[in-house]
């Protein structure tokens, strides 16, 4: 996951704000590599401290907790690929040519479908903390709202009626996504990589036609 940097090869003096970035975006690079060879639940703020080379004081000055940073990465990923999305369909009025390209980008998101496993730890604990759970929904309802979002624009283009609602279709991707790197983490022979990119890609070719 590509992580905010901060150029260091100036010569001028960081500012305090600078600096504090720059600690930060070390902090969540370093949760990142931690939440992904460890997973959510071993994962804990001193190896991620350890592992960026600051204290723990460091890690709970720029963040309230391990589920704080995890919800930031989470946060950041998810507008990364938002963000992509969008650019894809400012770049094209070809729905074939759009569906394309979003099989390429699926098919790099399943090299990492480890997150998507990580994922449900958190969720499973979010589901015991109303704290953290409605953090959680919130992220995920802003995330859904902005997929629909490209789903209408992608209905729009290929001049097909929405055959239900966009955030529905939404909800139904983002599911396929994590039940499929689940089932692919019991069984990896059955779920093979490059299900999920067929999967999507045949989900939307086909509501498109109707």
């Amino acid at each position: 996951m590509a992580t905010r940097q901060i150029p260091l090869t100036s010569k001028r003096r960081l500012t305090r704000e600078d600096a504090q970035r720059v600690t930060r975006e070390r902090l969540l690079a370093s949760a990142y590599e931690v939440f992904a060879r460890r997973g959510y639940a071993e994962a804990s703020v001193e190896l991620i401290a350890e592992h960026a080379g600051y204290s723990k004081g460091a890690v709970y000055s720029n963040f309230e907790s391990k589920q704080a940073m995890f919800l930031e990465l989470l946060r950041q990923r998810m507008e990364d690929d938002i963000g992509w999305s969008r650019e894809l369909l400012a770049s094209s009025d070809d729905p074939a040519a759009i569906l394309s390209s979003l099989g390429d980008r699926l098919h790099e998101f399943e090299q990492k479908l480890d997150w998507c496993l990580i994922s449900a730890e958190f969720q499973m604990e979010a589901s015991r903390r109303p704290d953290i759970a409605a953090a959680y929904a919130e992220l995920l309802r802003k995330n859904r709202k902005s997929l629909a979002g490209i789903i209408s624009a992608l209905f729009r283009k290929a001049g097909t009626p929405l055959p239900m609602p966009a955030q529905e279709i939404a909800a139904m991707m983002m599911g396929m996504v994590q039940g499929l790197s689940m089932q692919r983490a019991a069984d990896p022979e059955a779920v093979p990589r490059g299900l999920l990119t067929r999967s999507i890609q045949l989900f939307l070719s086909s509501l498109l036609q109707k």
